[in-house]
């Protein structure tokens, strides 16, 4: 079986659920609501305290060396990252707030 995109995997999720009936599809959305809105004060609460950081050295640097040059990297100390996809420069906190936020609504309505 070849690997699925999230998309892909969120369809095929949806069938097989949706083949339980509509009690496990309900429970399910509300689950899903619950998570999401749960990750969305997470969220929320890391972009809230970096707003509020206050660090005598908010940035780190060292000497990396890479294929034979050297130069500095610096990074900030004081910055909170909500997940891996901000902490590789994928997203930000706020879009990831975005994106659940946006979620969120489409299942509320």
């Amino acid at each position: 079986m070849s690997n699925l995109n999230n998309d892909q995997r969120i369809r095929k999720g949806h069938k097989e659920v949706q083949a339980l009936g509509m009690t496990a599809s309900t429970i399910l959305l509300f689950e899903l609501q619950n998570m999401l809105e749960n990750r969305r004060i997470e969220v929320k609460e890391v972009i809230k305290a970096n707003e509020s950081a206050t660090a005598k050295e908010p940035y780190t640097s060292e000497m990396v060396t890479d294929n034979g040059k050297s130069f500095i990297k610096s990074k900030r100390t004081d910055f909170e990252c909500c997940s891996d996809a901000v902490q590789f420069g994928l997203a930000t906190n706020q879009s990831t707030l975005t994106v659940l936020e946006t979620f969120l609504k489409t299942i509320k309505e």
